[in-house]
């Protein structure tokens, strides 16, 4: 069965490019279909030529394609509807995309001079059906550059004050800035014109993407960054909750569990620990539990994360257990300090590790 109808994925703004530097675009693109569905074929028609609406102006033996072991990659030159370079990644057998499942390609190349949007043409073969549409191109100019956002730090408590920061150099253009992200559950716009750092207090996981909008040298062009805050202990609003008899959070895997000498079985302790190091050996979850044997007495728990720049999450409670999650990249060090109340007043703390690949969190 063939035709023409309106691509099934769900494709991501590709970075934009600076004209006449050599560059990467990421192809990237979401089955958000609720269904599996047989990819054999997803290319992008780059437009050629030197206009502010076209992408390159080399040939296909221009551009490097980089794509996994799964795909066989395409590189062709065409000359209809308009002249261009067809880039992109074909499996004759049928590659299954699942639900939420994603598939990508990069292409290094080089921009050509004149800034601008251009609209590259997408074309799918999935489930022996051909489908097209269209993904935008951004080209800023030279000169231009928007770099380096992030959060400080980059893992919070609820209601904690986070400071997303960025670096610009407009290299003379004019340019108007906005942030985006989601608060109390609706979208946010800010002005950020002259700044470089923005405070939230975040309740939630918060997506922040920063606008620039490149008003002048024309036409007009977008540069977009993106960057996330993860809450470690978030608000939750949960309407009509099920989960299934068989459902798992973090499923096992390996490395996966109660850390050694941190189990719940393990004896309760009297003396506080000082800075006991532990490495991730993938990225994961580390969740923390603490809490005093006697009502009339506190614990403190301090996991400090040391990455630039340090992050710190502490618990402080009493015999009502309490927890805190801290997300570990893989290789990092995370220290171990805790404290009671004077006395020596016994306290029990588990520490549980859930790994995202295949690794441990161990002390080392």
């Amino acid at each position: 069965m063939t035709g023409d109808d309106a691509v099934r994925l769900t494709y991501a703004r590709p970075p934009d490019l600076a004209v006449g530097k050599s560059g990467r675009l990421t192809v990237s693109a979401q089955n958000l279909t609720g269904k599996d569905i047989s990819l054999q074929r997803l290319t992008v028609v780059l437009p050629r030529g030197t206009a502010a609406d076209d992408v390159l102006d080399g040939d296909k033996d221009s551009v490097t394609l980089g794509a996994g072991p799964d795909w066989t990659k395409v590189r062709t030159d065409v000359t209809e509807p308009r002249a261009g370079v067809k880039v992109g990644i074909k499996n004759d057998d049928g590659v299954t995309v699942a639900h939420n499942g994603i598939v990508a390609f990069t292409v290094d190349l080089t921009a050509n001079a004149q800034q601008g949007k251009a609209t590259a043409t997408v074309q799918e073969r999935s489930d022996d059906t051909n489908r097209s549409g269209s993904l935008d191109i951004h080209k800023t100019p030279r000169g231009f550059s928007l770099t380096n956002l992030h959060p400080v730090p980059y893992a919070v408590e609820a209601g904690h004050r986070v400071e997303v920061k960025w670096n610009t150099d407009e290299g003379g253009s004019t340019v108007a800035y906005t942030l985006h992200y989601n608060q109390d559950g609706e979208q946010k716009t800010k002005p950020v014109n002259g700044v470089t750092s923005f405070d939230l207090w975040p309740y939630q996981f918060t997506l922040v993407d920063l606008v620039a909008t490149i008003n002048h040298p024309p036409p007009v062009v977008q540069a977009v960054r993106s960057c996330s805050i993860t809450v470690c202990d978030p608000r939750l609003t949960a309407t009509n909750l099920t989960v299934g008899e068989r459902t798992a959070f973090l499923a096992a895997r390996t490395g996966a569990g109660p850390v050694p000498s941190f189990t719940p079985n393990d004896e309760e302790r009297d003396r506080p620990i000082v800075n006991l190091p532990f490495t991730a050996d993938t990225d994961g979850f580390l969740l923390a539990t603490a809490w005093a044997v006697s009502t009339d007495t506190a614990v403190e728990v301090t996991l400090t994360l040391e990455t630039d720049p340090y992050t710190y999450m502490k618990i402080e409670t009493g015999s009502r257990r309490k927890s805190v999650l801290l997300p570990v990249p893989c290789g990092a060090r995370v220290r171990l300090n805790t404290a009671t109340a004077p006395g020596g007043k016994s306290y029990v703390l588990v520490l549980d590790w859930r790994p995202l690949g295949t690794g441990h969190f161990a002390t080392r």
